[in-house]
């Protein structure tokens, strides 16, 4: 497991190369359903028939820059690890909601191996590579002329200018489980540019550990303790000591 986990981390530092990413994030804005966050991993879950959960759908809801386009997307991919029955019924995905001008639509993009998007290698971290590619079919058939396996060519000449709201994540396909479940873990997640690693970044020092921190206004950067002016700051340094 930890071998192949190494594979995929060295898969995802060649997209980063490729396509020079350089932003890091901790994770999505929104999650919703059975999204949740362990060991600075993201986990999606859908499970049906259970009326003491609401978990028929995981999501994680990825904000993006005001003014974005389809067009301006320029990659999108993830590590993703099938825990629980499969990639079937159309998750996991990717989906980018774009404004048509008349309504909110869904440009999909399926993980799993393409034509049907199943038969996932179960309990393996893969890297899905970039899905916003000519080498991917993406389904745009939410939108006027759109098809299910619609190219990236056509869609960026069609679709290329509607505003993107945000760009999903999900879970989705309990309902087609043989145990009504499906679940499904995430890591790497790149959306135009900034990796989602799901791993908090440590605070900052809070606490100055020596007297000439304190100085230049340095004191004003402390919040454990906070002080009221540079001697202050000096003076509990000095007894700390």
């Amino acid at each position: 497991m930890i071998a192949k986990r190494q594979s995929v981390l060295l898969a995802a530092i060649g997209l980063i190369v490729l396509f020079g990413l350089a932003a890091t994030a901790f994770g999505a804005t929104t999650y919703l359903g059975g999204a949740t966050i362990n060991d600075g991993q993201l986990t999606l879950t859908s499970q049906t028939g259970d009326s003491s959960a609401d978990n028929d759908y995981g999501v994680a809801v990825f904000e993006v820059p005001a003014g974005t386009t389809f067009a301006d997307l320029g990659n999108l991919s993830t590590d993703y690890n099938v825990t629980d029955d499969g990639c079937m019924g159309g998750s996991p995905r990717f989906q980018v909601r774009v404004d048509t001008g008349s309504g909110i639509k869904n440009i999909f993009s399926y993980l799993g191996p393409q034509p049907n998007y199943t038969d996932c290698a179960l309990n393996t971290w893969t890297n899905s590579g970039d899905l916003l590619s000519d080498a991917r079919s993406i389904d745009t058939s939410q939108l006027a002329g759109g098809t299910f396996y619609d190219t990236y060519e056509h869609a960026l000449a069609a679709y290329g200018s509607y505003p993107v709201v945000s760009v999903q994540l999900v879970a989705d396909a309990g309902w087609a489980a043989t145990d009504a479940e499906q679940t499904v873990i995430f890591d790497n997640v790149v959306i135009d540019g900034t990796i989602y690693n799901f791993t908090p970044t440590p605070p900052a020092t809070t606490t100055p550990t020596s007297a000439d921190q304190c100085k230049k206004g340095g004191w004003q950067d402390f919040s454990n303790p906070s002080f009221k002016n540079q001697g202050q700051c000096v003076s509990h340094f000095n007894k700390s000591k």
